[in-house]
């Protein structure tokens, strides 16, 4: 998939031969020639650099650095990076005199040699660009505690995602050692959140943005001309929970509106008694093109049944009653798109014109209007409830992180209640017989388990080994233990697994918690992704022997 926003994170070469340093830098000097490639070619002759540096916004991004240099014929560039464990090459692909570049996946709290490689039609030349010493992590920052670790068994590439308490938020990337190797350390806070083709491209401060890896903010949709210093106009004040960067550069999300409604159930445990008119939060699916236009905005009042309740759909907002609360999607080839909707504790299709196709979920409480669109069950099955993060893996299975809280409906009388145990759920569908077959289910038995994840979540199939990663992201305890606070730990905290589906078992098992007197309410993280490199595509990122 290609970026939201086609943008390089080459950025135009400066004058300066020797660009201000970080404090947390050693002196980073001019490197020096020792040796070429060819020793009948000298390679190419070096006008300008090579000088290391942190970027501009090295304040927000503190594990990454820029390398410039200028040669004086066109050449291609290769970096490689030595932090006495491994070496990491990275080969970029454009020929050019002014080579500017990020230098990316630098360990927190190590010192890493540089050496770069500049080829040109006389040769190669191979430069010693000296050494970077970077910082450990800020603080406060969550503790790691390692359940399991496989790395030969892994999805390749880093695991990513935003780490959110009361008082900070950050976005990290972990390689499979599980160094820290990059960091994103700024204002505000990170939701939904996908590193695509070397940009990040997210949900922040509750508006869909792209930023570069050194930190700049490169577009921000938002109602507001000045909530950035890259505005693209949308007609949402804010969006929620999920923005999915589609690859012709437009992105889906979802936004919030009220509608009232003639009559709606009086209370969870009296679903089937009715009240008079009703405000609700209305919500919508909305599908953006780059430059903003509304391509397509579906309600889910016009889709759904709107005198049906599940549990938390009385809770109050400013807009009326959390009636459906949509908190995921994905599009699907067809031009359509899967929604979830965790107060309805349902999964939704809608086709390209807007029409609903399909209901998976619980088959109690719909209205006779709504029966032939709920998909017939298959063999056993478990429905999902309050579930989160719908994702299709290449086999065409729908994977969903099913948090299973209530473990039913209002409409199922308690003692029908199944455990509240939250497992990551694969369902294959058949849209002309209109049935559902549920064909996996991991997580139940993790170390320290059954956990219950109340909110959040996710569950990312992952394309190389077909493993499933799995973001618990807001515990309040694992299992039947202690909670989290009575540890003296912060209220929540979070596990991200990696399951094998074959034999259930976890390849990489993570905890992160923090002590409570430096992050009170915990840690959490609303989704996690393996992301095959930190840099754009084009760049050929290696691990050398």
């Amino acid at each position: 998939m290609r970026a939201l926003i086609a943008a390089s994170l080459l950025v135009g070469c400066g004058g300066d031969d020797d660009p201000a340093r970080p404090a947390s830098s050693s002196t980073e000097p001019t490197g020096t020639a020792v040796g070429t490639g060819d020793t009948a070619s000298p390679g190419p002759t070096i006008v300008q650099g090579p000088t290391l540096a942190a970027p501009p916004a090295g304040d927000i991004v503190p594990l990454a650095r820029e390398l410039l240099v200028a040669t004086a014929a066109p050449s291609t560039l290769t970096l490689r990076l030595d932090d006495g464990d491994r070496v990491v090459q990275a080969d970029f692909p454009t020929s050019q005199t002014d080579h500017r570049v990020p230098v990316l996946g630098l360990p927190a709290g190590r010192t890493i040699a540089v050496e770069l490689e500049l080829r040109d039609a006389t040769g190669s030349r191979v430069v010693d660009a000296g050494d970077i010493v970077t910082t450990p992590p800020p603080q406060p920052f969550p503790d790691l505690l390692v359940r399991a670790h496989d790395p030969e068994r892994m999805e390749p590439g880093l695991t990513v995602g935003p780490l959110n308490s009361e008082d900070a938020t950050y976005v990290a990337a972990y390689d499979d050692r599980l160094e820290l190797v990059w960091l994103w350390a700024g204002d505000g806070v990170f939701g939904d959140l996908r590193l695509v083709d070397g940009v990040l491209v997210g949900q922040h401060n509750r508006q869909p943005t792209t930023w570069s890896l050194l930190g700049e903010e490169l577009a921000r949709w938002s109602s507001d001309p000045t909530s950035g210093p890259n505005v693209v106009p949308i007609p949402y004040a804010d969006v929620h929970h999920e923005v999915y960067p589609a690859a012709d550069g437009s992105l889906w999300t979802l936004c919030k509106g009220s509608v009232q409604v003639d009559r709606f159930p009086i209370a969870e445990d009296q679903p089937t008694t009715f009240g008079g008119p009703t405000l609700l939060e209305d919500q919508c699916v909305a599908h953006l093109a780059a430059d903003g236009t509304v391509l397509a905005e579906w309600w889910a009042s016009d889709l759904l049944d709107t005198e049906r309740i599940g549990f938390d759909s009385l809770s109050h907002t400013p807009n009326g009653a959390d009636w459906v609360h949509l908190n995921g999607l994905v599009p699907t080839d067809d031009g359509g798109v899967v929604v979830s909707s965790r107060h309805q504790d349902a999964v939704f299709k809608v086709d390209a014109s807007g029409q609903l196709v399909w209901i998976l979920g619980d088959p109690t409480g719909w209205g006779p209007a709504f029966v032939p669109y709920l998909l017939s069950p298959e063999g056993d099955l478990s429905w999902t409830y309050h579930q989160h993060a719908p994702m299709f893996d290449d086999d065409g299975v729908l994977w969903l992180h099913d948090n299973h809280n209530h473990g039913r409906t209002p409409y199922t009388p308690l003692l029908e209640a199944e455990p509240e145990h939250t497992r990551l759920v694969g369902f294959r569908i058949d849209e002309q017989a209109m049935t559902v077959r549920q064909v996996a289910e991991l997580g139940t038995d993790v170390v320290d388990g059954p956990l219950f994840n109340p909110s959040r979540g996710d569950a990312d199939a992952l394309p190389q080994t077909g493993h499933v990663l799995g973001t618990w992201a807001a515990l309040p305890r694992e299992g039947a233990g202690p909670l989290f606070q009575d540890q003296g730990l912060g209220r929540t905290g979070m596990r991200l697994i990696e399951l094998d589906p074959t034999s259930g078992e976890a390849v990489l098992d993570l905890r992160f918690t923090g002590d409570s007197a430096t992050a009170r309410d915990g840690w959490t993280m609303y989704r996690a992704q393996r992301a095959p490199s930190l840099y754009p595509d084009e760049v050929v990122v290696q691990i050398l022997p």
